[in-house]
């Protein structure tokens, strides 16, 4: 199975989790660890398309560059990167207009909207935490 192929299985079936959802994620040329969980983002209780741990086999070749497109065009969801220790990339996510998480500060955390249907997802969190029946 291609990567692309994972990626929208794993987001497929965070679709229809209730809870938070964990994969490993293995191509030949990277291997991430994805969670699709909920958080609160600037007060705001989000589901998210996390990015937690990522190993690449053969550095310099844009290979995340790559899957973090492919991310950031499949996932209807904010997309979280946790725990960005090395300053390159800091400033990588920060030029990709990812804004760091101002609940975690010390780990370097960042997070950015991926597209219009990350606000009505926002919106129907929000209303299924706070238990209204009004529909979008």
């Amino acid at each position: 199975m291609e990567l692309q192929d994972k990626i929208h299985a794993f987001i497929e079936q965070g679709k229809q989790a209730r809870f938070t959802l964990v994969a490993w994620i293995d191509s030949p040329e990277l291997k991430v660890y994805l969670r699709r969980a909920k958080r609160f983002i600037n007060g705001n209780k989000e589901i998210t398309l996390e990015i937690a741990n990522v190993s690449v086999y053969n550095r310099g070749q844009k290979t995340f560059t790559q899957f973090l497109e492919m991310v950031e065009r499949m996932s209807p969801w904010t997309i979280y990167v946790e725990n960005v220790l090395e300053e390159r990339f800091q400033l990588f996510f920060q030029k990709r207009n990812y804004q760091r998480d101002p609940m975690f500060q010390e780990d370097h955390s960042y997070f950015k909207h991926t597209n219009e249907l990350q606000s009505q997802t926002r919106r129907s969190v929000d209303e299924q935490s706070t238990n209204h029946s009004s529909r979008i």
